[in-house]
């Protein structure tokens, strides 16, 4: 398996750009990209053996940087991520853990920010390995470590309601599963972005497409105050900020955060369609930060 040791891989000439999963999909011909870094397991590599690996935190398959078949390498063949196999030319490189190019071992190829742009979503390349060519001089830092998300959840999936309004329900803005998507409330609809289950103290909504799983988050901690708009992520064991005292079938009340004294509130008290959430300090009484579930 991989080294363990997990590294942020970036372009020498900015250090705050990494070398990611395009879209955060594992599936095999993904396209590989550059784009600014985010601490996402997507942009989290190991070396195993000469292998560049990403390990999918849900499900923990291992997909590794792949030149696509060694007899069609050329200068501008777009990287992609594949399912790993051993000694596979095309997954094949010269390790880089400090700096330098990330060569093909069994070809005159390296690993190449395509053109030089470092926008966000360049897919890279490979290109004739040029020495002191700066578009194939990559260095690579631990990464920031977490733990994923344990595979098995709450098998009971199940709608979560303002008290004062049984129709609405929490789901995810516009059905986006992605990093970031805002929090809302809307009419119940026996959608899958409404149906959330509770895995501990994380309260996540499974995207039906691909399994992934997304956990309700309040952002980093240390810019918790009043207003702060409620978000999903990626999910993470023991982010502060996707850890929640639960609101079940059998518990009614608030969602709080337990490191903190943010509660989850209905902003405004409004409950038209598409109010985005926020935290608030949790408020005896409050019925902005009542909740209750119904199965789903």
């Amino acid at each position: 398996g991989p080294s363990g040791t997990t590294l942020n891989i970036h372009p020498t000439s900015n250090a705050a750009k990494c070398v990611g999963i395009k879209g955060g999909i594992y599936a095999d011909g993904t396209a590989v990209d550059v784009f600014d870094c985010n601490n996402s397991a997507t942009q989290s590599w190991q070396w195993n053996g000469d292998s560049l690996v990403s390990v999918n935190p849900v499900d923990q398959s291992q997909w590794c940087l792949d030149a696509g078949v060694e007899s069609s390498w050329a200068n501008g063949v777009q990287m992609k991520i594949w399912e790993c196999f051993a000694d596979l030319p095309q997954q094949t490189w010269t390790p880089v853990t400090t700096s330098g190019t990330i060569k093909l071992t069994s070809g005159n190829f390296c690993l190449d920010l395509t053109n030089g742009v470092l926008t966000n979503g360049n897919v890279l390349q490979i290109w004739t390995c040029t020495s002191g060519d700066e578009n194939q001089g990559d260095v690579s830092e631990p990464g920031v470590q977490y733990t994923s998300v344990p595979v098995k959840i709450g098998t009971t999936a199940v709608n979560i309601h303002p008290t004062s309004d049984a129709a609405k329900c929490i789901g995810i803005k516009g059905g986006i599963y992605a990093n970031g998507t805002a929090v809302d409330v809307f009419d119940c609809n026996n959608s899958a972005t409404q149906a959330w289950k509770w895995n501990g103290d994380s309260m996540i909504s499974v995207n039906p497409v691909d399994q992934s799983f997304w956990c309700l988050d309040a952002g980093d901690e240390s810019a918790w105050t009043n207003g702060i708009q409620m978000k999903i992520w990626e999910c993470f064991v023991g982010f502060p900020q996707q850890t929640w005292t639960p609101v079940t079938v059998t518990r009614s009340g608030t969602i709080e955060l337990p490191s903190g004294n943010f509660c989850l509130d209905l902003t405004n008290g409004s409950l038209t369609n598409g109010n985005v959430l926020q935290i608030w300090t949790c408020t005896s009484g409050d019925a902005n930060q009542d909740w209750t579930a119904t199965s789903a």
